[in-house]
């Protein structure tokens, strides 16, 4: 029977995960006003879709947003969408699709991009 239950286990196991990625992303906002970053089109978008609509979007974007490049300046990358989807946690959402492992790949290359930037 287990093995019947397995896909539903695991698709809500990632629902369940999706909603903490999200509510991740949403903590980091008051963060950033603590240096005067207000991130208001991030949390608009976030409003307005799911959070991993958000990250697909945001990171297959060729362009460091100026968002990326705030948070690089204050030093205080860890708060980005970028390194967020590069927490531990997170990997499974990014894991299970060819397109999406791709989006690992860029969310570290725009890291490292930004870093070289500031």
């Amino acid at each position: 029977m287990d093995r019947y239950n397995a896909p539903m286990t695991e698709e809500l196991d990632l629902h369940v995960l999706a909603k903490k990625f999200e509510q991740r992303l949403r903590d980091s906002i008051p963060a950033c006003a603590r240096f005067n970053y207000h991130p208001r089109r991030f949390a608009k978008m976030l409003d307005d879709s799911d959070a991993m609509t958000v990250a697909r979007s945001l990171v297959k974007s060729g362009d460091l947003q100026t968002g990326l490049r705030t948070l690089a300046k204050n030093k205080r990358l860890e708060l980005s969408l970028e390194s967020i989807m590069l927490e531990p946690e997170f990997l499974p959402l990014f894991s299970r699709r060819a397109s999406d492992r791709e989006l690992l790949d860029a969310a570290k290359w725009r890291l490292d991009e930004v870093g070289r930037r500031k």
